[in-house]
């Protein structure tokens, strides 16, 4: 599984920009997942906005090209970075 978190508790993006950023994100996500298992957003009245996505895609050509299209995003909405998580999952019993 994969989770890719993105963020502007900085301000460096306008609500218009983030939403923008948000969508563009979204869309390259929901492209090349073969399964999302969740997406989230931090309410509208909180002091920051982030949102968060955890996914599979099949391959790793299509994980390759995603993370292109992430960060080339990221930079034209002048962003640091984005942050990519794998992993397995773990049960607790």
């Amino acid at each position: 599984m994969i989770t890719v978190q993105i963020g502007n508790t900085d301000d460096k993006l306008s609500q218009h920009e983030w939403s923008n950023f948000f969508h563009r994100t979204d869309e390259l996500i929901r492209n090349a997942a073969y399964t999302v298992y969740f997406s989230g957003h931090a309410l509208p009245a909180a002091p920051w906005q982030n949102a968060c996505w955890c996914f599979d895609v099949e391959g790793d050509e299509e994980k390759a090209y995603l993370q292109r299209m992430l960060w080339k995003v990221a930079k034209t909405f002048r962003q640091d970075s984005v942050a990519w998580t794998e992993g397995e999952t773990e049960f607790l019993r």
